[in-house]
């Protein structure tokens, strides 16, 4: 169930996201789109096969603080 929600909210999101630019910059996606794919497939394989959870808890805390320093850094301007 929480897949179908995360599916639909991201959808929505890029609906919304395509609304708001003038053109789709279909190059890059073309990039984009299979790093995504692969990176998901690697991502996917090496947290159910390989880690452990402590180390998977630890990439997410670091994952965490970076996208918080950023935002920190980014809020005043």
């Amino acid at each position: 169930m929480a897949a179908v929600f995360i599916l639909l909210n991201s959808l929505a999101g890029l609906a919304g996201q395509a609304a708001s630019v003038a053109a789709i910059p279909w190059r890059d996606l073309a990039v984009w789109v299979p790093l995504v794919v692969v990176g998901g497939v690697v991502g996917s394989r090496y947290g159910s096969r390989t880690a452990n959870t402590r180390n998977i808890y630890r990439l997410l805390g670091v994952v965490l603080s970076v996208a918080a320093v950023k935002m920190l850094l980014t809020l005043g301007g």
